[in-house]
């Protein structure tokens, strides 16, 4: 079997790895298969990477053409996902508006991971305790006053 692989998560794949095969019409069943090899580049029109995967059918339960779910072994990087709307885009590059314990802002660097669609990680600049403000105005700046509203 191929399987298209995102970019995103083309380099936590690789030869050897276990993997799940479901198929919805096949409720309850699950398949284990294993990575046999990728194709080691990314496709350029579709920006995924190919990869074969070795899975028993003795039985033909799984019909050649057939949509399955492929569940790959990657792990999670750990790493902060918060929503795409609160990043600002300035020329010294991305930064979040994180409001500090005074009650002002305070704009910090911070460096982008995966992002998937509504929302994106954030590798550093700034911790999971933190407030961040949604929408920030292009207008805002460090040491703006902000008070916190409550939905």
């Amino acid at each position: 079997m191929y399987v298209s692989v995102p970019q995103s998560y083309a380099h936590l794949v690789k030869a050897g790895q276990q993997v799940i095969v479901t198929q919805q019409e096949l409720r309850g069943q699950a398949f284990k298969g294993e990575i046999v090899r990728t194709a080691g580049a990314i496709d350029a029109q579709t920006r995924t990477m190919q990869v074969e995967v070795m899975l028993p059918n003795k039985d033909g339960k799984l019909m050649p053409g057939a949509y399955v779910q492929v569940a790959l072994p990657v792990a999670g990087t750990g790493a902060l996902t918060v929503p795409t709307n609160v990043l600002l885009f300035r020329g010294e590059g991305p930064r979040v508006a994180v409001v500090g314990p005074d009650g002002k802002v305070q704009l910090r660097a911070v460096k982008l991971g995966r992002n998937f669609g509504e929302v994106i990680e954030l590798l550093e600049g700034a911790a999971a305790n933190e407030k961040l403000i949604l929408n920030p105005a292009d207008s805002l700046n460090d040491g703006d006053p902000v008070v916190i509203s409550q939905k």
